[in-house]
């Protein structure tokens, strides 16, 4: 049964990889190659923090069965994760639900556009909440937070925007849409 459970839960954090592997970089337009823009931005901050929780998962939740989560690991680029909440699959229906929070202490995360032009070097602090549901054709998922810090910068190859703002994230993904209210900038891909 344990081995079925490991099986179970190592097919959901590769779909959960593979869906947000599929929520594509936010487009760039022809102003914001020019400099960083605020929509820019707050686009990677927000593909940021999705892509912090798909590298937490791969590294962290791949093998261990579906259930209740209680425990503490070191960030994908450095800093402390403490997570709790569950995660659950409905077979019948094939679809994955969870629900979970990170308290983030100092996280580093670095995440690249597809072109590889803007690089989003960033380190959160606060609790992230995580919570949805999906299987290989659907994603409806939402991270929310009312108290992140995000504090690094944006390079282009030959600009640097710094951040270093808190408050309120509310990121909303659905199949490959993306509607983000960072910091109150609000943006969509």
């Amino acid at each position: 049964m344990k081995s079925n459970k490991n099986t179970i839960l190592l097919s959901v954090m590769l779909t959960i990889a593979l869906w947000l592997s599929a929520c594509s970089t936010p487009t760039v337009s022809k102003d914001d190659s020019e400099n960083i823009s605020d929509d820019l931005l707050y686009k990677l901050i927000a593909y940021s923090i999705f892509s912090f929780e798909m590298d937490a998962i791969d590294q962290n939740f791949a093998g261990k069965p579906i259930g209740e989560v209680d425990f503490k690991f070191d960030g994908p680029y450095g800093g402390t994760v403490k997570v709790t909440g569950s995660t659950s699959k409905a077979e019948d229906v094939n679809i994955t639900t969870e629900s979970l929070v990170y308290m983030l202490d100092n996280v580093k995360q670095i995440s690249t556009t597809t072109d590889k032009q803007y690089i989003c070097n960033v380190t959160f602090n606060g609790t992230l909440k995580a919570k949805g549901s999906y299987n290989e054709s659907y994603v409806a998922m939402s991270y929310s937070s009312t108290n992140l810090t995000v504090k690094g910068n944006i390079t282009d190859g030959s600009s640097t925007r710094e951040i270093d703002e808190s408050g309120s994230v509310n990121i909303s993904v659905s199949n490959s849409k993306v509607t983000a209210e960072v910091f109150g900038h609000t943006v969509i891909w």
